[in-house]
C-alpha cells in the first residue's frame, strides 16, 4: 500500500496501476479503492491524449474489473462520463446508430441527468427532446452553458424529427425563457438563406423541402408574403409523406398557402407520389388530414387510380400505384 501511494502522489499513474495487484485481496480496503480510483483516473488522462475513444474504453473496463469499491468512486465515475461524451462526439461521424445508442445508455445509467449534456458535448441528436424540459427549469444555469447554446442554435430551422406540437411549444418557450429567442429566429432565417441558395443552384430535395418549410414557420416569415409564395409549394412538394407527423408541418400555413401548394402539386404531375405514397400511413388521421387540406389533389389522386385500374397505361401522376388501394380505389 505505501509503494502504491507513492505512486501516486508521484503521478507515475501507469506503475500505479500495474501495481494495484500486488496488493493482497484482504488488505484492499477503502483505502485501496481510494488510491486504485486516482491511479486510474491519471492513467486514463494520459491515454486521452491519444483520444478519448481508447481511455474511455480502458476506464470502462477497469471500473469493472476493480470490484464496487472503485467502481462507485464519484470521481471516477465523473471522468468516464466525460470521456464518454468526448468519445460519443469523437465517433458520432462513423459510428453506428445501434453503438451510439449503447454508448450514450451506459452514460445514462452513469448519470441519469446527463441528457443534456449528451445533446450540447456530445452531439447526440436522440437527447434533443431533453434540453428544452430542463432549459425551462435551469433558466440561469442555460444561459451560462455557452455549449447548449451553440448546439441549439445550430439546430434552428432544421427539421425535429417525431416532435409534437407540445414539444414544439415547449422549445420555442425554453428559447425565450434562456433569452435565445430572437437568435433562435436569425439563425432559422440563416437557414433559410442557405437553403434558398441551394435552391437556386439545383440541390434540393425531400429533405431540404422539410427543413425549408420548418425554417420559414421558425424565422417568422409569414407564409403570405412573396417570399414565402415562393418557397413553401416546392419545399411542400418536396417534403415526404411517409410520416403522417411530417404533415403536421402545414399546421401553420394560411388557406391561401395551402391553395397555392395544392395548386402547384396539382401542375407539377411529379415522377413520384410525393403525398400519397402508400400504406405506411396511419389510415385513419392521415388521410383525413390530408384530404382536409388538399381536396382538389385527393380526389385528383382517386380518379387517376381509376382510370388505372380500368387501363393500366394510365399511370397515376400524383399517387404511386402501389398507393391506390389506400386511397380506397381497389
Amino acid at each position: 500500500m505505501h509503494e502504491l501511494q507513492r505512486l501516486v502522489e508521484r503521478q507515475e499513474y501507469a506503475e500505479a496501476v500495474q501495481s494495484l495487484r500486488s496488493v493482497p485481496p484482504s488488505e484492499r480496503d477503502a483505502a485501496w479503492d481510494r488510491l486504485a480510483a486516482q491511479a486510474a483516473i491519471g492513467h486514463a488522462g494520459r491515454l486521452q491524449q491519444d483520444g478519448c475513444d481508447g481511455a474511455y474504453d480502458w476506464l470502462r473496463a477497469f471500473r469493472l474489473d476493480h470490484g464496487s469499491g472503485v467502481a462507485a468512486d464519484p470521481a471516477l465515475k465523473r471522468k468516464l462520463v466525460d470521456l464518454g461524451l468526448c468519445a460519443l462526439k469523437d465517433r458520432r461521424s462513423w459510428l453506428r446508430r445501434p453503438e451510439r445508442d449503447k454508448l450514450a445508455a451506459e452514460l445514462r445509467e452513469l448519470d441519469p441527468g446527463i441528457g443534456v449534456r449528451l445533446y450540447a458535448e456530445g452531439g447526440y441528436e436522440d437527447a434533443k427532446t431533453d434540453v428544452a424540459p430542463w432549459i425551462n427549469a435551469n433558466a440561469a444555469r442555460a444561459r451560462d452553458d455557452e455549449a447548449l447554446r451553440t448546439s441549439v442554435l445550430a439546430a434552428a430551422g432544421r427539421y425535429p424529427t417525431n416532435e409534437t406540437l407540445a414539444q414544439r411549444q415547449e422549445r420555442y418557450r425554453a428559447m425565450r425563457t434562456a433569452g435565445w429567442y430572437e437568435r433562435w429566429v436569425q439563425a432559422s432565417g440563416a437557414t433559410l438563406n442557405r437553403i434558398g441558395a441551394e435552391m437556386a443552384r439545383g440541390i434540393f430535395n425531400a429533405a431540404s423541402g422539410e427543413s425549408l418549410a420548418l425554417a420559414l414557420v421558425e424565422s417568422g416569415v409569414p407564409d403570405d408574403t412573396p417570399a414565402a409564395r415562393v418557397l413553401v409549394p416546392p419545399a411542400v412538394r418536396l417534403s415526404s409523406a411517409r410520416d403522417p407527423g411530417r404533415v403536421q408541418n402545414l399546421a401553420g400555413l394560411s388557406a391561401r398557402a395551402l391553395k397555392t401548394v395544392e395548386d402547384e402539386l396539382l401542375r407539377a404531375q411529379p415522377d413520384e407520389g410525393f403525398w400519397f405514397e402508400g400504406p405506411s400511413w396511419d389510415e385513419g388521421t392521415a388521410l383525413a388530414d390530408i384530404t382536409r387540406r388538399f381536396p382538389t389533389l385527393a380526389k385528383t389522386a382517386k380518379e387517376e387510380c381509376a382510370r388505372y385500374r380500368k387501363d393500366n397505361g394510365a399511370v397515376p401522376v400524383h399517387t404511386w400505384r402501389s398507393a391506390c388501394e389506400w386511397l380506397g380505389v381497389p
